[in-house]
């Protein structure tokens, strides 16, 4: 038997240091301490003693997978695993993992389905991919079959690959080829399905970069002013054409890009405002007889 010399709260933390025989002797956390009316004096055998300090480790266990699940959904081995490093025994452990079942917060079924969601949402892969994933955390094998199991890899490719496409403009086919192939085997898509979205990503490409030639050839209808902006910070880009209209960004380059769109702008709010305008016709502005300016 031992006998209760000391009760002090700990500083900062809701648990109770426990002086045996004038000595130290263990921690508990205050509600244990309330519960099981333990106070100065009490007497303790080492089997009491042992049953306190296994049901503080079990409250805390729970308490602590509460915490991370409150963070983020995890599967049952990753949460053993957390737990686990944190010190917590085997009992404790099994424990606060029955109760997370027991609450609904706890399943590798619908953990595998939302990490699916997540990641398709965010960064897609194949369905090789996420079933790789899925077992490193410790899902079953066929509770992750299960969850990608409607997945379309190549609608999953091409969602990827589409992220991809702004980065890839303006190069030739071979160079195309391969920088897209590789990304899309760093996803885990096979041959055959990133073929198939390597030729369907091109023809995108390929059209979109006729319309924005399209798109030039027709901006030089107009004639244009190029000025820097204010200590040379910007530049801004006068449609002499349509007095008014003037596009700016931080370099040349950009501020000639966005021309086209301000003009589009531009014309949509005259015709709100009731001004006849032919978009086809810019000289019925007063069209400028200064030279347009050249995209070469």
């Amino acid at each position: 038997m031992a006998l209760i010399t000391a009760l002090e709260k700990q500083k900062r933390r809701a648990r109770v240091s426990i002086d045996l025989d004038g000595a130290y002797g263990f921690s508990l956390c205050v509600d244990l301490v309330v519960e099981r009316h333990l106070a100065v004096g009490v007497e303790l055998t080492e089997e009491q003693r042992r049953d306190l300090e296994a049901e503080d480790g079990r409250r805390g266990a729970i308490a602590a997978a509460l915490r991370l699940l409150a963070i983020q959904q995890r599967s049952e081995k990753d949460l053993r695993s957390r737990l686990g490093r944190k010190g917590y025994r085997r009992d404790a452990i099994d424990a606060a993992v029955g109760r997370m079942r027991d609450l609904g917060y706890l399943n590798d079924a619908t953990f595998a389905r939302s990490y699916v969601e997540a990641r398709q949402s965010s960064t897609p892969r194949s369905r090789r991919a996420l079933s790789f994933e899925l077992g490193r955390k410790g899902v079953d094998r066929e509770v992750a079959a299960t969850a990608v199991e409607t997945l379309s890899d190549e609608e999953a490719a091409f969602d990827a690959a589409q992220r991809r496409l702004r980065a890839l403009q303006g190069i030739d086919r071979q160079t195309f080829t391969r920088r897209l192939g590789s990304f899309l085997a760093s996803r885990g898509f096979g041959y055959g399905v990133a073929r198939g979205t390597i030729d369907r990503c091109w023809l995108i490409v390929s059209a979109e970069e006729d319309v924005e030639a399209d798109d030039r050839d027709a901006l030089t209808e107009y004639g244009l002013y190029l000025e820097p902006g204010p200590k040379r910070r910007k530049t801004m880009v006068h449609v002499l054409d349509l007095l008014g209209c003037i596009a700016n960004a931080p370099t040349t380059e950009d501020a000639l890009a966005a021309t086209p769109e301000a003009i589009e702008a531009y014309l949509r709010f005259l015709k709100r405002i009731g001004e006849d305008i032919d978009p086809d016709a810019p000289s019925r502005r007063g069209a400028s007889t200064t030279p347009a300016l050249s995209w070469d």
